[in-house]
């Protein structure tokens, strides 16, 4: 996988949907199953593997959000992709410390994320025979 910075136009798609279960600016106004079949969808469209977009998460998005927690600047659509550019300090990692609850939160979305990763790369290998004319048919459809 390249490097952030080699990579912003595929790479910003994805911090911005990982990041919307976080900060709730959702692609839509959907539930937020749909969100996650939106991320894995689009994870599988971008061509990211399951180890690219967990190394996102994890290393990327996790650590821009929680070091940011309180300062989120949703007016700036550019505040995830400069806090994920730039290096992180020793604060985001001290706060981990004294706040584990996040940790909890982290991995039930990276759970749901992993969830609609392995969805849409089964319905990319459906035959055409079978429903869902779209992606976004497959997206909204119930659970």
């Amino acid at each position: 996988m390249l490097p952030a910075n080699e990579d912003l136009d595929r790479r910003r798609k994805v911090w911005n949907a990982f990041a919307g279960p976080f900060v709730d600016f959702t692609q839509d106004e959907g539930t937020l199953a749909e969100d996650y079949r939106r991320i894995g969808a689009l994870i599988v469209e971008l061509g990211y593997s399951d180890d690219d977009a967990r190394r996102i998460f994890w290393t990327e998005v996790v650590p821009a959000i929680e070091s940011m927690w309180l300062r989120i600047n949703v007016d700036n659509p550019d505040w995830l992709e400069d806090r994920i550019v730039h290096p992180r300090s020793l604060r985001f990692y001290l706060k981990c410390l004294l706040f584990p609850p996040w940790i909890g939160i982290d991995w039930g979305y990276w759970r749901e994320i992993k969830r609609g990763i392995k969805a849409a790369r089964d319905l990319k290998e459906r035959p055409a025979s079978e429903p869902f004319e779209s992606i976004e048919d497959w997206i909204h459809e119930p659970k």
